[in-house]
């Protein structure tokens, strides 16, 4: 349990520090372990892509994304779209239930508490799917599963911080294979010290 709450402290703290814009807070920067990227993944040619991305857009003009960045993150380093008429421009789903694959070991942005699922991605999620009138339903997946959960049906959306390195050339060739959002949350895990370290 404390090498959880340690974990989690860290990724906090890298939340943090790339918010700041390079605000050192007493802590210097020993080496970038690695540089990610958040974004959606669906299937190639899936409708389900226009519809979530609307919604988003939609909410995200109302202020619904704004509110819950500044819930989970306590500033605005979460960036979508913004357009009050983009699901006017799509048009309204039929209702149905929608899928998302979930990493659960991506605290702050989704994880589970006493059995329910929570988190920045979580809410998101939720509100797009009361937008759309879609019942949303979770399926927890690995994040180097998300391609073949998507190709296999099992998901509809990997979302959930679905984090694709830049720098694996593996995961070059699975975004070919998906669609993927623009990223909306560009991160850096670091390797830290307090500034008057030795090391």
């Amino acid at each position: 349990m404390k090498k959880l709450i340690c974990a989690v402290l860290i990724l906090c703290m890298a939340f943090s520090l790339c918010a700041c814009g390079g605000s050192t807070y007493g802590v210097r920067e020993l080496e970038v372990l690695v540089e990610q990227e958040y974004s959606l993944a669906f299937r190639n040619d899936d409708s389900t892509y226009n519809y979530v991305t609307a919604a988003i857009e939609t909410l995200n003009a109302e202020g619904t994304v704004g509110d819950l960045t500044g819930k989970w993150f306590g500033s605005s380093i979460i960036d979508f779209k913004k357009d009050a008429k983009a699901l006017e421009k799509v048009g309204m789903p039929e209702p149905r239930t929608f899928i998302i694959g979930v990493d659960i070991n991506s605290f702050p942005m989704a994880y589970v508490v006493d059995g329910n699922y929570w988190g920045f991605d979580v809410q998101l999620a939720m509100a797009v799917c009361e937008r759309l009138g879609w019942t949303l339903q979770y399926q927890s997946i690995a994040n180097r599963n998300a391609y073949v959960e998507l190709s296999s049906g099992n998901v509809d959306c990997a979302w959930g911080g679905m984090v694709l390195e830049q720098t694996d050339s593996k995961d070059s060739k699975k975004k070919q294979k998906m669609t993927l959002t623009a990223p909306y949350l560009e991160n850096r895990l670091l390797l830290i010290v307090r500034g008057d370290s030795k090391y």
